[in-house]
């Protein structure tokens, strides 16, 4: 899945994961916006946005983003609930 994925998409990826652990949600959102196409990661490009608007109390613009990227995230069929 990540061989399709260029190293500055993971790189960004991860910038933005470690921002949101420090605590910086706005140079997460800048690092995450600044991605044009995440290809097979956009789902998580989405959830952190989700998370970094979370964190800023913007909780409207998390919703939208946190919704999208639910809608991209592959289904586990095979695992219960519970």
């Amino acid at each position: 899945m990540l061989e399709n994925v260029s190293p500055k998409v993971i790189h960004k990826i991860m910038a933005a994961e470690g921002y949101l652990e420090l605590g910086m949600p706005i140079q997460a959102l800048d690092t995450l916006n600044s991605l044009e196409d995440a290809g097979p990661l956009e789902a998580m490009r989405l959830f952190l946005i989700g998370e970094a608007y979370r964190r800023q109390e913007k909780y409207h613009e998390a919703i939208d983003s946190l919704h999208q990227a639910a809608r991209l995230f592959p289904v586990m069929e095979s695992r219960k609930a519970w």
